[in-house]
This record gives C-alpha cells, sequence and structure tokens, in this order.
C-alpha cells in the first residue's frame, strides 16, 4: 500500500499507511496475480488495444476504481483510467474490454462494472464519450472482467477509458472497494484518477495516479478492446458478369460450330 502525496503530520502518515483509504493496494488474496500477463486475451473480433503487457509487480498493484450506485450521480465515483490511441486514417467500432482486478481483503463484490470512455483533454481525461453498465455472470466477477457491450465508434486520436466496480449500496471503502491492476510499464500517456466523491476527504480532479501513490508501479492500467476496424478505403464493387438463359447459351455453341465449319471450308479453297 502506497502513501499519498499529501501534507500530512508523520503519525497521520503512518495511519494513512496501514488503513483502507490508500489510493493504492496490493492483492494479498492472489499474489501470483502477475501470471495474468502473458495469456491469451478473451473475447472475439480484432484485438485493437493490448494493455496487458505492462510489467505487473508480484504481488500484484491495483488502483481503487468504483462507483457509489446509491449517491448522486456526478459526486459518486472515485475512479481510474488509461488511454489508447486510434491510428491515423482509421475508425474503431470497440464492443468489448478485458480486464483483472479485486478486491480488498474485507470488501464485498460489486453487483455490476462501469466503462466509461473519454475524449482526451491535454494528456487527461475529458467529456464523457459513452458509458456502459454490465452485471456481473458469465465470465464477468470481480477478479476476471470480460465485458461486451454495443459498439462505440472512435475516430482516429487519443482516448481514455475507464472500467469501475458499481456497488448499489455503499459504506465506505472497508467494505466496498474494487481495484483495476496495473503495472509499471509507460504505454502511452500515465494512467489517472479521479475523486468527484471525495471518498479521500475532498474532490481530486483528474490527476496522474504516480503523482498520487508515489512511485511509477501503476502507471499504466491492465485492459484490452475487442471489435473491428474500418480503415477508411471503400473498394469498388466486383463487375459483374452477364449471364445466359439456355436459348443464348445453345445459340452461342452453334454460332461456334458455324464459324469453324465456315473457316475450314475458307481454309480448303
Amino acid at each position: 500500500m502506497f502513501l499519498p502525496k499529501f501534507s500530512v503530520s508523520s503519525v497521520a502518515a503512518l495511519a494513512l499507511l496501514a488503513s483502507s483509504t490508500a489510493f493504492a493496494q496490493f492483492n494479498a488474496t492472489n499474489p501470483n496475480s502477475s501470471s495474468v500477463e502473458g495469456t491469451t486475451i478473451p473475447g472475439s473480433g480484432d484485438l485493437l488495444w493490448d494493455n496487458t503487457n505492462i510489467n505487473v509487480d508480484t504481488p500484484a498493484s491495483g488502483i481503487v476504481s468504483l462507483e457509489a450506485g446509491d449517491q448522486t450521480a456526478g459526486s459518486n465515483q472515485v475512479i481510474s483510467a488509461d488511454d489508447f490511441v486510434v491510428p491515423a486514417g482509421e475508425t474503431w467500432n470497440v464492443n468489448f474490454l478485458h480486464s483483472v482486478g479485486f478486491l480488498s481483503a474485507t470488501s464485498q463484490a460489486p453487483q455490476s462494472f462501469g466503462v466509461e470512455f473519454f475524449a482526451d483533454n491535454g494528456g487527461s481525461p475529458g467529456a464523457v464519450i459513452a458509458r456502459h453498465v454490465i452485471p456481473l455472470g458469465g465470465n464477468t466477477d470481480e477478479l476476471n472482467q470480460e465485458l461486451s457491450f454495443p459498439n462505440t465508434t472512435f475516430s482516429e486520436g487519443t482516448y481514455w477509458v475507464s472500467v469501475f466496480g458499481i456497488y448499489d449500496t455503499f459504506t465506505d471503502l472497508t467494505t466496498h472497494r474494487w481495484n483495476w491492476q496495473g503495472g509499471s510499464a509507460t504505454v502511452g500517456a500515465l494512467s489517472h484518477l479521479q475523486d468527484t466523491g471525495s471518498f479521500f476527504g475532498s474532490p481530486i480532479a483528474w490527476t496522474s495516479i504516480g503523482g498520487l501513490v508515489g512511485d511509477n508501479s501503476l502507471d499504466s492500467l491492465f485492459f484490452a478492446l475487442r471489435g473491428s476496424v474500418d480503415s477508411g478505403v471503400t473498394l469498388p464493387p466486383p463487375a459483374s458478369v452477364p449471364t445466359m438463359n439456355t436459348w443464348g447459351l445453345l445459340a452461342l455453341a452453334l454460332g461456334l460450330m458455324l464459324g469453324g465449319a465456315f473457316a475450314m471450308r475458307k481454309r480448303f479453297q
């Protein structure tokens, strides 16, 4: 667990380090969770973005990412986000996200997961583009998320995505907390965190997670995107091949036969 960079006394700092309110936590329930790196990414469709080879520590570190469903929308989240880039000339239709995470030691599982996509705002998340809510079940639980949702379309450029556990009833971070797994390899921009619900004492605008936890263990977050790619190049339709009915084919055959006979006659004259 890591100490946020706030102005606190040494006594308060020690208390924060040992509490469940620190931003980042270790995956104590599954210390070998770094083994998820290098495994096959689930889902169908084109693999559009792979943020899974990010040098996950053992035990893995995770950053808090949750929504209190019973609190006022707009001031009920402490969520983390990471960026992805759509190459020039392409359009992506994203409909699947794979991520991994874990609960804090005394926490309950969320009832569902949220996925929010954001525009880029000069190297941090900007306006919300789309939001999807996916309930637990099937291949989605608090450890492994295989999240399918309607197509969300992105033209070329940089975007951000957040995955977070949604608690229908929230009391505190000790009993209601999901952590998104991360790693120290930097892929694109540094991961960010936003606290609109003052879960850590006061609101926090989008801030790099490294600046909050004091190291680079969570510079990137574990996720992959699938869907389809539109290159923007429209191929012409195939040329139509004329067809003949039976009488047309017979007439063509007869014409070829007569033409051949005439050619032979001319040859021997």
